[in-house]
């Protein structure tokens, strides 16, 4: 169970779940962990992510975990958790300004 994990985050001003390799190593478990995070920890403590070896490798993955965001984000929009604004808002979040904020990039 991956629910027991995502408690620190949602308690400790400092810890992040990191989603890094979950998307690669099994998509089907990775939009549902996904699903979860975003029910449960606040939409600024999730990180998404690769290291892949090649560029090929990073573009690939790059555009499964896209994939895996828009069809989660569009599963909750369906439910009527949240719209179309909310959404973007998470979107960009995951994909631009988590890391930017965990990594203490500005104006990046």
């Amino acid at each position: 169970n991956y629910g027991h994990a995502m408690f620190p985050p949602r308690t400790w001003r400092n810890c992040y779940y990191d989603m890094s390799w979950i998307p690669l190593l099994s998509p089907p478990l990775a939009r549902h962990v996904l699903s979860m995070a975003i029910d449960i920890i606040p939409a600024n403590k999730i990180l998404m992510g690769t290291d892949c070896g090649s560029p090929e490798s990073f573009l690939g993955t790059a555009r499964l975990i896209r994939r895996l965001i828009v069809e989660v984000l569009e599963e909750k929009m369906r439910a009527d958790q949240f719209g179309l604004a909310v959404a973007k808002s998470l979107a960009k979040s995951l994909l631009h300004d988590n890391a930017c904020e965990f990594f203490n990039l500005q104006d990046a």
